[in-house]
C-alpha cells in the first residue's frame, strides 16, 4: 500500500487506514486474513476424495452425507 494512499469513508478506505496504522501483522491477525485459502483446500480434498455431490435427496439426509465424508476424511488424514 502506498504511504500517500487516497482514502475515503468506503469500507475499503477504512481497511487502508487501520492496515496503515495497525501494521500488516496486526490488522492480517485483527481481521482473519488469509485463513479462507486453508478452508478452501479442506473442501477442495474432501471433494476430491468422494465427488463433488450427494446421493440424498432430503436436505436432512443431504446433511447426514455430507457430515458423514467430513468425518471420513479426518479419520483418514489422522492415520
Amino acid at each position: 500500500m502506498r504511504k500517500n494512499a487516497r482514502t475515503s469513508l468506503s469500507p475499503r478506505g477504512e481497511a487502508v487506514r487501520q492496515y496503515q496504522k495497525q501494521g500488516y501483522e496486526k490488522w492480517k491477525e485483527k481481521h482473519g486474513y488469509g485463513k479462507r485459502w486453508s478452508v478452501e483446500g479442506f473442501f477442495s480434498a474432501v471433494k476430491r476424495c468422494f465427488g463433488e455431490t450427494v446421493r440424498a435427496a432430503s436436505p436432512q439426509g443431504m446433511i447426514r452425507e455430507v457430515k458423514r465424508k467430513f468425518t471420513l476424511y479426518n479419520l483418514v488424514t489422522r492415520i
